[in-house]
């Protein structure tokens, strides 16, 4: 399954707080879940996740390292994975990612060309 989402909104809805951003991501996922007015509508946009259920249901990994994950697979381009099936974030598009801060995270794989993530491979 596919979410999409808003990520300069969901950061601003938020107060770029990760606890937070995963909480409304989450209710936001659920379309019976009622969240304040407008806010559904604020959410959506052109950033995805692919198996985003298994990111959620994972209770052992650090907030943080989802943070990155999520702020990183919303740098992706969807044409690119609808007309190609390409689901990592190539690095030659954002030669400004700090590699070494996201080395350690064990949701994410880097090679030299891309960022892979362990829920969509």
């Amino acid at each position: 399954m596919i979410l999409f989402f808003n990520w300069k909104n969901l950061v601003k809805e938020s107060n770029n707080n990760p606890i937070k951003i995963l909480e409304m991501l989450a209710d936001f996922k659920k379309q019976d879940k009622i969240l304040k007015p407008g806010l559904r509508n604020k959410l959506i946009g052109n950033s995805y996740l692919l198996n985003y259920e298994e990111l959620f249901a994972d209770k052992s990994t650090d907030i943080l390292y989802k943070y990155q994950y999520l702020l990183l697979a919303a740098k992706r381009d969807y044409s690119l994975f609808k007309l190609y099936g390409m689901k990592s974030l190539p690095l030659s598009y954002y030669p400004d990612i700090n590699i070494g801060s996201i080395r350690t995270n064990p949701l994410l794989t880097v090679t030299n060309t891309e960022i892979t993530f362990k829920y969509e491979e």
